[in-house]
């Protein structure tokens, strides 16, 4: 089991950003094979439960306001965001297909293959790793203008990435992890809506 879960890592990251990515650069198709990915995982790996947990209230509130402060920063730096910010497709990746599908992606369809290869540790900190570079991916093919933000958006989705993490681990659950990414892409989008219509 420890080789298939190795290759089922290795063939998300071999088809994600080099079949998909480059050879028919579809949004539509990427997602349809995430979520693909993410089912075969469940049945794969024979993945226990996703169970409801408590989360500390201040912490959610921290973590909104978090991603208020981050797109606030990038507008200090004058680092162009590129999401418009009326349009409701961004309401629906932003709030909707991030939280979930990321979430299911590295805090529980990578996770547990990594823990199976692994450990517990090495999962945390392997897919904070993988997801903070997924985002840095478009450094090398957004136009210049883009670049300070992309590179920006590796270093803040690393923090987030180590958050989620760290409440997977400790609650043993995905479910946290998507409540936090919500709230932090809630507080970034609410920021950016703001600035959009002043």
């Amino acid at each position: 089991m420890k080789i298939f879960a190795a290759l089922y890592v290795f063939a998300y990251f071999l088809i994600r950003y080099v079949l998909l990515e480059r050879i028919t650069g579809s949004e539509i198709a990427i997602y349809a094979f995430e979520v693909f990915f993410v089912v075969v995982g469940l049945f794969v790996f024979k993945f226990t439960k996703p169970k409801w947990v408590r989360i500390n209230p201040i912490g959610l509130l921290i973590t909104l306001v978090c991603g208020g402060f981050v797109f606030c920063f990038t507008q200090l730096n004058s680092w162009i965001v590129p999401l418009d910010f009326q349009s409701i497709q961004t309401v629906v990746l932003l709030l909707i297909v991030a939280p979930i599908l990321e979430e299911f992606i590295y805090r529980y369809a990578l996770w547990n293959a990594i823990e199976r290869v692994g450990n517990v540790r090495i999962s945390f900190a392997l897919t904070s790793v993988l997801f903070s570079l997924s985002h840095f991916y478009a450094y090398f093919f957004v136009p210049e203008e883009y670049k300070g933000f992309v590179t920006f958006q590796a270093i803040y989705t690393l923090g987030l990435a180590l958050t989620c993490g760290y409440q997977r681990m400790k609650k043993n659950s995905v479910f946290p992890a998507i409540v936090l990414h919500f709230l932090f892409n809630l507080g970034f989008y609410i920021a950016g809506y703001s600035l959009s219509i002043s």
